[in-house]
């Protein structure tokens, strides 16, 4: 296998300043591509920057720790636990579901019922169901 070229120091300097200014690995390795007609990849970037001690710069408004999702997701489930169950009038059977009835299951052969427009659940019902469910990432 062939030993990659070295830095140069016109390099380095690029991706040091372009790191500075917020841009990914693979932004910096496209540019360093343009730029300076090299071909170093988006791990070659990373790897230098590391050894360099100068680090990729954040995107603070994405990042969110994942003690933070649990701790809103653990309130989030607390505050649907202490909700009073829904007052439905009895109920309805299976077969008088339709497209816009609320599938909560009170017993064996009764349904909630209300409204749930296109959705499976009423509103009551649906901040119940998805307790603690973590958006996708």
């Amino acid at each position: 296998m062939a030993k990659p070229a070295p830095w140069t120091d016109s390099e380095v300097d690029l991706i040091k300043k372009l790191s500075a200014e917020g841009l990914s690995a693979s932004e910096i390795s496209g540019r360093l591509k343009t730029d300076m007609n090299t071909s170093k990849s988006r791990n070659a970037v990373i790897g230098k920057l590391n050894r360099l001690g100068v680090g990729l710069a954040s995107k603070t408004a994405q990042s969110t720790t994942a003690a933070a999702k649990r701790a809103r997701a653990r309130r989030k489930a607390e505050a649907s636990a202490n909700l009073p169950a829904t007052k439905t009038g009895g109920g309805i059977s299976f077969d008088e579901l339709n497209q816009h009835s609320c599938r909560w299951i009170l017993d064996d052969n009764t349904y909630c019922g209300n409204f749930a427009g296109r959705k499976a659940f009423c509103s009551s019902h649906a901040t119940r169901a998805y307790a603690g469910v973590q958006e996708a990432v």
